[in-house]
């Protein structure tokens, strides 16, 4: 039997994807994570850290809601999925439901602005809905 992995299943938003968010998992900082993936040429803006549980068991947690999630999966093997910003409640509901099997009491966490860098405290400000290219989408 596979032995549990702490850590965190996360989910993050970007202004450049408006309609879909990345939900995956580590067993270090969440915000190392989203540093990491920011920092690719893939990807046009920085990720926002939208809210993440810590779990003990992280990869099972995150399988669970990908499952739950497979319908709304925007490309096979990929952890992006089809969610709208009115939709983002539902999901926290959904996960906090769903992450009890692998944590005693899962609880959405979010990241403060103070322990962000100014670049990404200008991604962090902004609204996507406020952006011009969004609206046209």
């Amino acid at each position: 039997m596979k032995q549990a992995t702490p850590g965190a299943v996360y989910v993050f938003g970007n202004i450049s994807t408006p309609r879909q968010v990345k939900i995956g998992t580590t067993a270090g900082s969440v915000l190392a994570r989203n540093r990491a993936l920011s920092r690719t040429s893939a990807v046009a803006t920085p990720f926002r850290v939208l809210f993440y549980y810590e779990v003990d068991d992280a990869v099972f947690g995150e399988l669970l809601i990908h499952r739950s999630l497979a319908g709304r999966r925007v490309r096979r093997r990929r952890e992006f999925f089809w969610v709208g910003k009115d939709e983002l409640s539902d999901l926290q509901d959904l996960m906090t439901i769903m992450l009890t099997s692998v944590a005693a009491d899962p609880q959405p966490k979010t990241v403060h602005r103070d322990d962000l860098s100014s670049e990404e405290s200008i991604v962090w400000l902004e609204d996507p809905s406020s952006l011009p290219y969004v609206q046209n989408q």
